[in-house]
């Protein structure tokens, strides 16, 4: 039976593989693993990237076989070993990643169903026109918006609909999220809560805060979809004067009592624990936040909204507590604050309002889809309770909106469009951004190539053709090779290569056995000392991205030693993705993915370094040890070895990635950075003996960053080699071009 089942696996991985023979591969693009995260969409299907290269995502039928991409992880391809079980199913481990082990049934083709998680998108709150519970309503709720016509809302003009380019990268500074754990008096136990600062957030100066809350079923995450735009909207707001300063602060709303794990569902023990936030916001949330960050207080810096349940909450919170709030949004807020059928509601309809005219609302805002048929019902009636309570505030609906992020991200934008007092102020004139004080055309900066997939909105990518050396010393004797020979990369008959070994060492670093690919010449003894290259790959990949059969690195190094242009040396491949928890994620752009890799510094010099130093017989000194690396290990290439000198006297950095100079990435959004330009420079006595940065001419993902490092060196007087890579995308003629170069400059063999 057992042999049975592996067989069955085995037909299904196939029957996943075949039908894996994807869109991509006609335009020249590999299919990504199993469960693979989407990065770009577009006319011919969705697109990520793995092992530094564009890759077809596997469709929806796939995913519905593969049960734990929905989580985040790959499917197993080669294992049936259970390491752990839980409601979602059965985990396995491959290459030092979790991975769900595909269930086999009888038919061999349907789908074992997982638990649902607790968290889910607004897409999948969204009726759909198959549901036969909750059927769209014949006619759409009329296009209503309702403003004050004196006082401070009546400033504000309504944007029915977000702005497309509201939710778009523009080339800016972009705020990001910050996940933090604070004791709950509540609940008695430890919480997480997402905080946004400005990008520019300083202790010297006040902020005053909104808090914003999430809907059913959700978290502290769920706001932060990327259909929903938090992030995009404020920070282009705020680009184009259209909002100030703030930070918004993201919590848990589900806090149950006793702080035991509820699970959700419409059962009367959940909504209870969505009724105790306004305890846990109270006590525990607002004042971890006032005294761990830089808030202006009282009411007129305070605001609160929410969408879906959180936005009953605001309500019911603001009205509780005018005295604390002084800004109130609820988008798509739904029933429950209000006696409604059978439910008695959180107050009667007369207690919904403010007495003191001195604690009114300086912004109350209510609004609700078109074809919103969760919360329509619900949003009007608190919307008409208002008003026949004569309480001032904005009402709209946003057209063609169901309960979903359009609706969500329309009224968060108009929302904080009316925060801080900003309608008192004089419009916008623009910005050093848009000059205009309009969105203009979006940001051009990341583009593609003709010959990439058309991905619709980008240009071409064609820089020109560069190359610059030194004049005089070590480095103006290559003679750079535009092009990687295609000879040079195949085994040779007569030939001797070395061959990778992998080896596992413990990380201090990770605290736990992490594996590397060690390359020993092909005569390799201990009689004698060897040079070390510590060769990083890129962003997605690890120890084997750069043995890949495209990126020749034995074949280019034996070629290249047999024909007297290289010298003998330890070649040696690290996993350059350091989580510091030892909890390994899925391959992103988030800063927490990239953080790990910025976490490799002290992988190599505390762990790496010393085990092959201390296992291997290696010439030691920066003048027999090198660093290079293709994109995100370029980038740590020219990081690390300017800010160790002393340890490494050979820098090649090939197609390097964004991010060791503030800036902002189309996929990853703004990067603080790791060195200011001016800092990018070595002394004299321990300058590199050879540094060399290289790129594609065609590179789209890179974009200008590898000339702006070069452009920096220069600069700060730091010679160096550069040059482009004619025709080259960030791709596999990038990359071994510039590693045949560099091959050839290390460890004197110039002077020969």
């Amino acid at each position: 039976m057992k042999s049975l089942q592996i067989l069955t696996l085995t037909s299904i991985l196939f029957n996943l593989k075949a039908y894996a023979t994807c869109f991509s591969e006609k335009l020249g693009y590999p299919c990504c693993s199993i469960g693979y995260a989407t990065v770009i969409t577009d006319n011919d299907g969705l697109w990520s990237v793995e092992n530094d290269d564009w890759c077809g995502v596997t469709d929806h039928e796939t995913a519905e076989k593969c049960w734990s991409a929905s989580l985040g992880y790959p499917c197993c391809e080669n294992t049936t070993s259970v390491a752990v079980s839980d409601a979602s199913g059965d985990w396995g481990v491959e290459q030092d990643q979790w991975c769900g082990i595909i269930e086999p049934t009888e038919s061999d083709v349907e789908q074992t169903e997982s638990d649902v998680e607790p968290t889910q998108t607004l897409a999948e709150l969204e009726p759909t026109e198959t549901s036969s519970s909750n059927e769209t309503p014949n006619d759409d709720v009329s296009s209503d918006i309702e403003i004050p016509k004196e006082g401070y809302m009546s400033q504000l003009k309504v944007e029915q609909t977000c702005p497309p380019q509201a939710k778009a990268f523009r080339g800016i500074m972009y705020a990001q999220p910050e996940k933090v754990t604070y004791f709950s008096n509540t609940t008695h136990t430890e919480r997480q809560m997402n905080i946004i600062l400005p990008p520019d957030y300083s202790k010297e100066k006040k902020y005053p805060v909104l808090y914003y809350l999430h809907d059913l079923l959700s978290d502290e995450n769920g706001l932060l979809e990327k259909s929903i735009g938090t992030l995009e909207i404020y920070s282009n707001l705020v680009n184009l004067g259209k909002a100030k300063d703030m930070i918004i602060v993201l919590p848990n709303c589900i806090v149950p009592a006793d702080g035991a794990k509820i699970e959700p569902g419409n059962s009367e023990e959940y909504n209870a624990a969505y009724d105790n936030f306004i305890n846990e916001l109270l006590q525990d949330v607002m004042p971890f936040i006032e005294s761990n960050y830089s808030v202006d207080s009282g009411r007129e810096n305070t605001a609160i909204a929410g969408f879906g349940q959180g936005g009953r909450s605001s309500l019911y919170i603001g009205y509780k507590h005018p005295e604390l709030f002084g800004y109130l949004g609820a988008f798509s807020p739904t029933q429950g604050l209000l006696p409604y059928n059978k439910e008695q509601g959180l107050m009667k309809p007369e207690e919904l309002q403010v007495e003191d005219a001195e604690l009114q609302p300086i912004v109350t805002m209510i609004t609700v889809g078109a074809k919103d048929t969760e919360a329509q019902e619900s949003a009007k009636l608190y919307h008409e309770t208002l008003a026949s309570n004569e309480q001032p505030h904005i009402w709209f609906t946003v057209p063609d909106a169901l309960h979903d992020s359009d609706a969500c991200s329309a009224s968060y934008y108009n929302f904080i469009s009316t925060l801080w007092k900003i309608l008192d102020d004089p419009k916008p004139t623009g910005t050093a951004n848009d000059p205009s004080g309009t969105w203009g055309n979006p940001d051009e900066t990341f583009v593609l190539p003709e010959d990439k997939p058309d991905f619709g909105k980008f240009p071409d990518y064609n820089a020109p053709y560069e190359k610059e050396l030194p004049k005089e010393g070590y480095m103006s004797k290559l003679e750079v090779v535009d092009l990687c020979p295609s000879e040079i990369k195949v085994r040779r008959e007569g030939v001797a290569y070395g061959e990778a070994e992998k080896i596992t060492y413990f990380s201090t670093t990770a605290q736990m056995d992490r594996k590397m690919n060690v390359i020993l010449p092909a005569g390799y003894t201990e009689d004698k000392k060897y040079p070390v290259l510590y060769y990083l790959h890129g962003l997605s990949g690890n120890e084997d991205s750069l043995l890949a059969k495209e990126r020749a690195t034995i074949e280019i190094y034996g070629n290249l030693v047999s024909e007297g242009k290289a010298k003998e040396m330890i070649i040696v491949l690290p996993d350059c993705y350091v989580p510091l928890d030892g909890v390994f994620d899925r391959p992103q752009f988030s800063p927490e993915y990239l953080k790990a890799y910025d976490n490799f510094l002290y992988e190599l010099i505390d762990d790496v370094m010393p085990y092959i130093e201390s296992h291997y017989s290696v010439a030691l000194g920066r003048e027999n040890t090198a660093l290079a690396g293709f994109s995100q290990g370029g980038r740590n290439t020219i990081y690390i070895g300017y800010k160790h000198p002393e340890l490494f006297g050979y820098l090649g950095a090939f197609s390097p990635a964004q991010g060791i100079f503030p800036c902002y990435d189309i996929m990853a959004g703004h990067q603080p950075g790791l060195m200011k330009p001016e800092e990018l420079q070595a002394d004299a006595e321990v300058q590199p003996i050879v540094s060399m940065i290289t790129v594609g001419t065609k590179d789209f993902a890179v974009q200008k960053n590898p000339k702006l490092y070069h452009e920096a060196l220069a600069t700060n007087g730091q010679p160096h080699i550069w040059f482009t890579v004619p025709g080259a995308l960030h791709d596999d003629l990038a990359c071994t071009t510039g590693y045949y170069n560099f091959l050839s400059t290390l460890w004197g063999v110039l002077d020969q």
